[in-house]
């Protein structure tokens, strides 16, 4: 979930938006439609972090993670569609890779041992959050997701996107961000 209450937005003396109240709920599809400069970047770099509020709130339900893809301006970086897409997921992957070690750890040391006790319970620990966000079925998750054209053409599964991304929005915007239900 994430919330705006009483949100307000303005560039110099032009008003983007001012008192909103947005509840979008993990059922949520939403698509932001609006002309040129009426601020439709700005809340999708609002709601992903990368910019503030002028006032009002903004929160997240914990454990909601939130990325954003510019309209312009892509830096090329080599990697795949489906690598660009899992880059969201970087503090998951860390997590990941300290249970591998910790995994490591626990296999070299005495099993009776208080150091086996404390690496055995920040396993526990990892592997509980890692659970609650979906880390063991993320991939298949995302890679699941089609990707599809502005006219609607399903151009291809992410699981399939093994070249590297292109700067074209339109191949990397899911049909469901463009469209509100």
């Amino acid at each position: 979930m994430i919330q705006l209450s009483s949100a307000g937005k303005r560039y110099g003396h032009k008003l983007l938006f001012e008192n909103a109240d947005w509840l979008i709920t993990p059922e949520s599809r939403v698509g932001l439609v609006g002309a040129n400069g009426t601020g439709k970047s700005t809340i999708m770099k609002i709601l992903a972090g990368s910019e503030s509020l002028d006032y009002g709130a903004i929160s997240r339900a914990k454990g909601i993670s939130t990325g954003y893809l510019p309209q312009d301006g892509l830096t090329l970086t080599g990697r795949t569609i489906f690598a660009e897409c899992m880059s969201v997921f970087a503090e998951l992957d860390a997590i990941e890779k300290e249970m591998e070690s910790l995994t490591r750890s626990m296999s070299e040391l005495d099993h009776e041992g208080p150091e086996y006790s404390n690496v055995a319970d920040r396993y526990q620990k990892l592997e509980h959050e890692f659970v609650a966000r979906d880390g063991y079925t993320l991939e298949a998750q995302v890679a699941s997701r089609r990707l599809e054209a502005p006219d609607g053409r399903i151009l291809r599964r992410l699981a399939d996107a093994h070249r590297p991304r292109q700067a074209s929005v339109a191949e990397a915007q899911p049909a469901a961000a463009r469209r509100a239900h």
